[in-house]
């Protein structure tokens, strides 16, 4: 097991699992059949779609899981005491982004204004919810204007 956290790169977490286990692009587009164009799109873009991710990590026989944190109230700290609240965005026997969801509705966002805010229309972002998918540069965006920074932890089924 290993884990990450803080703000990063898109796909800082698949550069992680590649170098942890000796896999290479050219490896990567063999267990999920795709070209390597593919994969290299991917890394070039910065992004892909977070079901990809967790196909991606299946065909190795490992789980990922990202994790929303929330950041500390600045208000709680004279109480003497952290205000994080961790919530598992993405359990993949559930909804993936349920939590996320459940996290901009606790923080006072509006799902119109989100959409505004990271430059999608209302429609795209519904239909992130409806397909229980979206780029994982979308779910970045979402957490950190919610003031939310997201972990990842990657573990062998």
């Amino acid at each position: 097991m290993w884990q990450q956290g803080n703000t990063m790169d898109n796909l800082t977490f698949l550069t992680d699992f590649m170098a942890k286990t000796g896999q290479n692009k050219a490896d990567i587009a063999r267990r999920v059949g795709v070209t390597s164009a593919a994969v290299s799109d991917w890394f070039k873009r910065d992004d892909m779609r977070l079901s990809t991710a967790l196909r991606i990590l299946d065909s190795y026989n490992c789980d990922i899981k990202f994790t929303l944190h929330k950041a500390e109230e600045a208000t709680m700290m004279f109480v003497g005491f952290m205000n994080t609240i961790n919530i598992d965005a993405l359990d993949f026997e559930n909804k993936r982004l349920t939590s996320l969801k459940q996290a901009i509705k606790a923080s006072g966002w509006t799902m119109k204004r989100v959409a505004e805010e990271i430059g999608v229309t209302p429609e795209t972002l519904t239909y992130y919810w409806n397909t229980d998918d979206c780029p994982i540069s979308a779910f970045y965006k979402i957490a950190q204007l919610i003031s939310y920074t997201v972990s990842y932890t990657i573990n062998s089924k």
